[in-house]
């Protein structure tokens, strides 16, 4: 389909007749008018059923320059974005070609034709950019399909890494609890830390994978700095102490109590750096900090993120190497430690994602200082309470009955072992017509699903609970979905439907556990 743009009903007559006195069969439209150009294409995208890459769409647009209302140029400014294959023909009487060179430079237009021309050079100029369309349409149809191919892929390794993890990991977890020697729980214990090395290499690795593929959806949320500073400290002080290691984390007075912004790319970004300074110093100090930098404008701050320590340091000649992916450089700072050296080059994908400043290594004479700067909103209203999830150590109470619907025995055995230890009891289906079953005959207090289930999604199990009259007296109980997808997009996803909260696989027992407590307690 063709649209053809000019305010001068006798240039649309030209193109009319040059048009038509060839052997093409091409759908086109004509008017002299710009807005209504503009709602011919905006009524063309809001038809599509699937969005932008679905949506019909305009093959090529020839517009002319000078027109009321919006000029050609800010016409195909908007056109770009919403259907940026389609071929963009300038079509003007002015001679003098500047403004259109940097139209073609910006993307925006793809053709610039003299309407003295009309005559001799539409023609040849509407097949060219006619193939061109299609080429461009294949090439993108192509990535698409690659984009899906590798999305597919990533969801399906996901789950089949986790799953077996998260059994290990769980059995793991139940042979310490059952009167072991020293030199068995010495075992076990060196066995779980392997299990969470393998898990974090699982994690960064497809992290990586679905950053570099755009993977990735990172909306701003309402959040405190103080919060991601203590969540760190949380983290890393325990490692740190084991090696002998002070770790400190502290916020400038003068940062704003509440921000909106990307927090959970800060908060992977700030843990990679931070566990990389405790990974690379044996003795000494590792210190975070948090500064509140001028200038912002009104409504706005900007952050520095200062990491230090006394580490062994990164050899001059090695500092752009630590920040390839899969990269370990052969001197004694990368290669007496474990890691994939993925840390750093995940981090430069997450700043742009954020829009923050490049990252600063700076080698000081007892070690590595790591900077960077990121811009956030100044929040004014009320923060939510924090979502539940974060371990907290303490004891979950002894009482509530749970419905766990578990697909796999073994995922399901260990659940409830781990349950029925910290004395709940316990009903387990093995999917989710089961479940719901046991649910409309039987009270409980809370309900764990997997995500998926055999039969159907965890997410619409939790839709019938919620929404059918048969379970009206059920519709209340608190539910928590268990993914092996991250954790954040089944968060994302399964909110709509229900699911109060989401635990990623492998399980730890304490944040099941926390979570648990956390939702059987609130009001």
């Amino acid at each position: 389909m063709f649209l053809f743009v000019d305010d001068e009903e006798s240039v649309l007559n030209a193109i009319q007749y040059v048009l038509r006195s060839r052997e093409h069969e091409w759908d086109m439209i004509f008017t002299t008018d710009s807005m209504e150009a503009l709602d011919f294409v905006r009524k063309m995208f809001e038809a599509g059923s699937g969005g932008a890459e679905y949506a019909r769409e305009f093959a090529i647009i020839v517009s002319d320059v000078q027109m009321p209302g919006i000029n050609g140029i800010e016409f195909f400014e908007v056109l770009h974005t919403i259907f940026p294959d389609t071929i963009r023909i300038l079509l003007t009487g002015n001679t003098d070609s500047g403004f259109a060179i940097r139209a073609i430079n910006e993307g925006k237009v793809h053709r610039y034709l003299l309407k003295s021309c009309i005559i001799d050079e539409l023609i040849p100029e509407m097949e060219s950019a006619y193939r061109e369309y299609f080429r461009v349409k294949a090439q993108r149809e192509e990535a698409y399909a690659a984009k899906r191919a590798k999305a597919v892929f990533l969801d399906t390794m996901t789950h089949e890494i986790r799953t077996p993890l998260n059994g290990v990991m769980g059995m793991l977890q139940l042979l310490k609890e059952t009167g072991l020697t020293l030199e068995q729980m010495e075992y076990v214990q060196a066995a779980m830390d392997a299990s969470r090395r393998l898990t974090k290499l699982f994690n960064n690795v497809l992290d990586y994978s679905r950053f570099d593929s755009g993977q990735v959806e990172t909306p701003d949320v309402a959040f405190r700095i103080g919060d991601v500073m203590r969540h760190l400290n949380d983290a890393l002080s325990g490692k740190a102490k084991s090696k002998g290691v002070a770790f400190t984390c502290t916020v400038d007075e003068r940062v704003p109590e509440r921000v909106y912004g990307k927090e959970s790319l800060l908060r992977q970004v700030l843990y990679h750096l931070a566990e990389n300074a405790v990974k690379f110093t044996d003795s000494g100090a590792v210190a975070i900090s948090a500064t509140l930098l001028p200038h912002a404008g009104p409504r706005f701050c900007r952050i520095l993120f200062a990491i230090e320590d006394s580490g062994c340091g990164i050899p001059d000649e090695k500092l752009l190497d630590v920040f390839q992916p899969f990269t370990q450089v052969d001197d004694s700072y990368i290669r007496p430690r474990e890691g994939a050296g993925l840390g750093l080059s995940l981090v430069q994908k997450l700043l742009k994602i954020m829009d923050a400043s490049g990252l600063a290594v700076e080698n000081g004479p007892c070690g590595v200082t790591v900077c960077l700067s990121a811009a956030f909103r100044v929040w004014e209203q009320p923060l939510p309470l924090a979502a539940p999830g974060a371990p907290s150590g303490s004891a979950v109470p002894a009482a509530g009955k749970i419905l766990l619907v578990a697909r796999e025995a073994l995922a399901a055995r260990r659940i409830k072992k781990a349950l029925l230890l910290h004395g709940f009891d316990v009903d387990a289906a093995v999917d989710g017509n089961a479940g719901l079953r046991r649910l409309s005959t039987n009270d409980y207090d809370l309900v764990l699903l997997d995500l998926p289930l055999p039969d159907m999604e965890g997410q619409e199990a939790a839709r019938i609970i919620r929404t059918s009259p048969g379970l009206a007296a059920k519709a209340h109980l608190p539910i928590v979905g268990l993914s092996s997808a991250p954790a954040k997009r089944q968060r994302e996803q399964s909110r709509e439907r229900g699911i109060d909260a989401v635990v990623q696989k492998p399980l730890d027992d304490a944040v099941l556990l926390d979570m648990i407590k956390t939702l059987m307690t609130r009001p």
